[in-house]
């Protein structure tokens, strides 16, 4: 497989474009053009593979990295095995903190550490559930969104935006920033400077970046707090979703029993 360096998306997901070559010969893919394009999955079993009318493989970025099998069968004299070697391109470096399988309590840092292995982190987006509305339960409508951009600065800016446009918020949002700090008995100065303490990002290298959320969780006045979370990079390339309805296998949710007195 030879990566043509095309990108397309269907339906929210993002996909890289590889052709089959056979030493410097392309072989097209395309519906009239092959008997048979299957592709092994993960219990071992080839599965086939619908050809239209693209002559290229479109491969979900989506997917883990590893090493990836495809058989296709020309005519009954021609039949090509191939691996496509996949290196994902946003990994979780460790991902997500504190382990979600423990209870927490009082206050807690959150923190989303992540690495774009070919470019620069983008953003992290953030859809949080509270109390009941989480788990399987969860409603869309009851989410509070949170996008994150990757820089120290443009997150500083997101705070300073926030704050300006407070009372413009819904209850739960601002419940939420009261929880990272927000006061309503001070000045939006020192609410920002406040947040910005709270809600951060740092860089590292090697295309690596940590997002941080402190949170007084006895504010938030819930027994649970659930991060959906999707991380981008300016490649394009994108760890988890947050649409757990039209993408179950791919979203990534992270549930947090709180136990406070």
């Amino acid at each position: 497989w030879e990566a043509t360096g095309g990108e397309g998306t269907h339906e929210d997901k993002t996909y890289k474009e590889y052709r089959l070559m056979d030493g410097t010969t392309p072989v097209s893919l395309a519906e009239g053009s092959v008997k048979l394009i299957a592709q092994k999955d993960s219990d071992g079993k080839w599965v086939a593979l619908d050809a239209n009318t693209d002559t290229t493989l479109w491969f979900n970025e989506a997917h883990t990295t590893g090493s990836y099998q495809f058989l296709v069968v020309v005519d009954k004299d021609t039949i090509y095995q191939a691996n496509l070697n996949w290196v994902k391109a946003v990994l979780p470096v460790p991902g997500v903190a504190p382990d979600f399988t423990q209870s927490i309590s009082g206050d807690v840092s959150f923190t989303f550490a992540f690495q774009s292995t070919i470019s620069q982190l983008k953003e992290l987006e953030l859809d949080i559930y509270l109390g009941e509305n989480t788990g399987t339960g969860r409603d869309y409508a009851g989410h509070l969104g949170v996008n994150l951009p990757a820089g120290a600065t443009e997150v500083e800016a997101w705070v300073d935006s926030v704050v300006t446009n407070y009372a413009s918020l819904g209850e739960g949002f601002k419940t939420l920033l009261k929880a990272a700090g927000y006061s309503e008995e001070v000045e939006a100065s020192q609410n920002k400077e406040t947040l910005k303490g709270c809600i951060y990002y740092d860089a590292e290298a090697d295309g690596k970046g940590t997002w941080t959320i402190k949170l007084n969780t006895v504010i938030l006045n819930t027994d649970k707090i659930e991060f959906l979370v999707a991380v981008k990079d300016n490649a394009g390339a994108k760890w988890g979703d947050n649409n757990y309805i039209d993408y179950p296998d791919d979203y990534k949710a992270f549930l947090y029993d709180i136990a406070n007195e």
